[in-house]
């Protein structure tokens, strides 16, 4: 029944079929061989634009932020924060050029988050 109403506005089925169609997937499907040769050119050029990229064999990577974990096992939150904690937190203090000093109390674990300016000047 659509075939016919398609034909009447004068429409015929090849016609239909070409504007239903996408050019690059039909011209893909029909030069399977181009397509494959395509990719592997693209390929090849990828890893010869890689390889040729400068790398440094050891980059500065200066992330001002030191973790330090302590684990005290057999011992909860509060027992870590009284005993351990204040101490740590005292004596990391006095190190010039501490910025931030983050401390997390887990049962068995103590996370100290240290921030400064520059890992290198400091430690």
């Amino acid at each position: 029944m659509k075939a016919n109403k398609q034909q009447e506005k004068g429409l015929s089925s090849k016609a239909l079929a070409k504007i239903k169609e996408f050019s690059i997937t039909s011209v893909s499907v029909d030069n399977r061989t181009s397509v494959l040769i395509l990719m592997g050119i693209i390929f090849i050029a990828g890893l010869l634009a890689y390889r040729a990229m400068p790398k440094e064999q050891y980059p500065e990577i200066n992330q001002p932020t030191v973790y330090v974990g302590i684990p005290y096992p057999g011992n909860a939150p509060l027992d870590i924060e009284n005993q351990i904690t204040r101490e740590v937190e005292k004596e990391i203090s006095q190190i010039n050029g501490i910025d931030n000093i983050k401390s997390f109390c887990k049962p068995m674990l103590l996370i100290n988050n240290y921030k400064t300016k520059s890992i290198k000047d400091n430690f």
